[in-house]
């Protein structure tokens, strides 16, 4: 190989290089923080999932729900009748930033919450997808109402 035709590797390579960094730059992709838990055992379930990554284009489209029975059964979580109480809505917060709010019309009465969350997108021509696994204990009002 003559030396111009390393010089010419190099900068193609180099540039390829360059190209891939910019790569996660130009990708969207939704993004779901932890779940946070207002409410109290027995009290209607009123909990909050931060987006850690979202743009307003994904959120136009965005369909968030429980996921289906063979998602539930293939990662070895039960999907009981009062999981399918809850409903799911994006809300925001008075400085703008959206969140997810989880609520149910009921008293929740379960100590633990354990659900597979599914959330879907589309921006343009490309479709997303997002499986997430969310457990919380929910604590007795005794204990809930001694916090700040």
């Amino acid at each position: 190989m003559t030396r111009a035709n390393r010089g010419v590797c190099r900068a193609i390579a180099v540039g390829a290089g360059f190209l891939m960094a910019l790569l996660p730059l130009l990708t969207h992709g939704l993004g779901l923080g932890p779940i946070k838990v207002n409410s109290a055992l027995n009290e209607n379930l009123d909990a909050e999932i931060e987006f850690t990554s979202v743009t307003d284009q994904e959120l136009k489209d965005l369909q968030i729900g429980l996921a289906p029975v063979a998602a539930f059964q293939a990662v070895g979580i039960e999907k009981t009748p009062q999981l399918s109480a809850i409903q799911f809505k994006v809300s925001r917060r008075p400085d703008g930033r959206p969140y997810l709010h989880v609520t149910t019309r009921f008293p929740y009465a379960e100590p633990y919450l354990h659900l597979l969350l599914q959330a879907e997108w589309r921006v343009g021509s490309s479709v997303g997808r997002l499986r997430r696994e969310y457990t919380a204990l929910i604590d007795p009002p005794f204990l809930t109402a001694s916090k700040p």
